[in-house]
């Protein structure tokens, strides 16, 4: 579905209370669950982001699952990357697996 400039796949599942900003993209097959705030991203194909995450201005690739509680600024995750609970990710930090 596109949105003016958010693109977010048709198949993607995200809980209603769920934020998408514009400037944003989320792949084929991820879920965002509750109290996800998404800003300026891009998000892969089959990722999960876990509840209450923050994302801002980063790049997720495919694979990656961000458990709850984590919030990610300016950040690159690779692909296949688990973050657990909890993690904060700040400017220029890239996680590769």
């Amino acid at each position: 579905m596109l949105h003016f400039n958010k693109y977010i796949s048709s198949d993607v599942k995200r809980q209603v209370s769920s934020s998408i900003s514009d400037n944003t993209v989320i792949g084929a097959g991820s879920i965002l669950e509750a109290n996800t705030s998404i800003k300026r991203s891009v998000i892969g194909k089959n990722c999960k982001i876990g509840e209450g995450v923050s994302l801002e201005n980063s790049i997720i690739w495919d694979n990656v699952v961000i458990k709850a509680g984590c919030t990610l600024t300016n950040a690159l995750v690779c692909d296949s990357v688990v973050l657990g609970e909890n993690c904060h990710l700040k400017a220029g930090v890239m996680i590769d697996k």
